[in-house]
């Protein structure tokens, strides 16, 4: 038996990292050649990542949400000799090469209990060598020891620090991969009408005051203005397309939508209704309610679906306008503010007074330019205008 180490794969030109998403086998699995053993995220697409050998699965060196190097090891598994001699080997350095006799010891030292209790622990591989043992193999009351002796050096050393260092939490991990995806990509470009709030008011308050209906089968007022994005969108196949290459895009027949969805501790999730202007509206208002719920759950669908183009709202928060930000795949994002009075041009009588929305958009400039993002938020602020006259029913 040998061990073959299992790495990222260079799946494109420019491909530098990659986020894990699942992991299909546990520890002593056996795996079979091409049979997916983990999924993984990039900028291009969430792939699931086959084995180029058969074995036995020793132990996995990622958890989902890690963010890794391409060529970074995922996982390491015990393969037949004759397996082995028909994968390509590395060409190892002449360090590599006469470091490797420890490498295999260590490797035999250290079994796979004690690799996952390490795990557990927030160890990393690598300090696994420098923790000292005293039988022929680490265990877990090793590493407890290890930990122990390091939290006094620690403590002795510190003598009470003026900040402390937290982890991220797994989901803001998972946000600060995309953004950062985000800005090594989009060129973004920012665009802002405002929208008559009044039409909106009036419609939500028609489906409120119908007995029919009850409080979880209504729309909500940002349900109402997604609705009408969702319907602008069928027009402007821009807007539900992504980049190939520098010389394709990929145009998608269907819009999927993405809304972000606030959790607590600040943490953030997107909520995705597929195909959404294909659907009535009664579909489209009880499809977008049972997404949120999931998203509010813990669920976030970003990985599961290609989103195109995404809604966020600071409605019940006070703020008017801000700038969002573009995560790829997506090629926009709508920003909708907090309505507020607003003075309008004067009329015969004189100035008065309108209820209003602020709606900003940012666009991947890559694939839409000033005059198409323009033409498409004055088609969405006429729809909203048009909403008490549009015939909506929930039947």
């Amino acid at each position: 038996m040998s061990l073959y180490e299992l790495k990222i794969p260079q799946l494109g030109e420019g491909l530098r990292e990659a986020r894990i998403v699942r992991l299909f086998k546990k520890p002593g699995d056996r795996i079979q050649r091409d049979e997916p053993v983990y999924e993984m995220e990039t900028d291009k697409a969430v792939s699931e990542i086959e084995s180029p050998v058969s074995g036995v699965l020793e132990s996995w060196c990622v958890q989902a949400d890690d963010i890794k190097a391409v060529g970074d090891v995922v996982a390491r598994i015990h393969v037949e000799q004759a397996e082995q001699a028909n994968v390509a080997p590395e060409r190892p350095s002449a360090s590599v090469s006469a470091a490797e006799p420890q490498s295999k010891s260590l490797r035999n030292a250290i079994p796979p209990r004690t690799r996952a209790y390490a795990r557990e622990k927030g160890l990393e591989e690598s300090e696994l060598a420098q923790i000292p043992f005293a039988g022929n193999r680490l265990l877990p009351t090793d590493i407890d020891q290890y930990l122990s002796e390091r939290k006094s050096e620690s403590s002795v050393s510190s003598a009470g620090p003026e900040y402390e260092e937290v982890p991220m939490s797994t989901r803001q991990r998972t946000l600060f991969y995309r953004l950062s995806r985000a800005q090594q990509q989009v060129v973004p470009g920012t665009i802002e009408v405002i929208i008559p709030w009044q039409p909106v008011e009036d419609t939500y308050q028609r489906f409120k005051q119908d007995s029919q209906s009850s409080s979880d089968e209504r729309p909500t007022r940002f349900l109402l203005v997604a609705w009408c994005v969702t319907q602008i969108i069928a027009k402007h196949p821009k807007f539900r397309s992504v980049v190939v290459d520098v010389n394709h895009l990929r145009r998608y027949r269907h819009v999927n939508l993405g809304i972000a969805v606030a959790l607590p501790d600040d943490e953030l999730a997107t909520a995705v209704v597929e195909k959404a202007d294909a659907l009535s509206f009664a579909a489209f208002v009880r499809e977008s309610r049972i997404q949120i719920a999931r998203a509010r759950a813990g669920k976030d669908q970003a990985a599961d679906s290609v989103v195109h183009i995404s809604l966020s709202s600071m409605e019940a928060y006070g703020v008017y306008t801000a700038a969002p930000v573009v995560v790829p795949p997506s090629v926009a994002t709508l920003f909708l503010g907090t309505p507020h009075m607003m003075m309008v041009e004067p009329g015969p009588k004189g100035p008065s007074f309108e209820r209003v929305a602020h709606m900003t958009m940012t666009f991947d400039h890559r694939i839409i330019n000033g005059v198409a993002a323009a033409r498409f938020l004055n088609e969405i602020r006429d729809r909203v205008a048009a909403l008490p006259n549009a015939g909506l029913s929930l039947s």
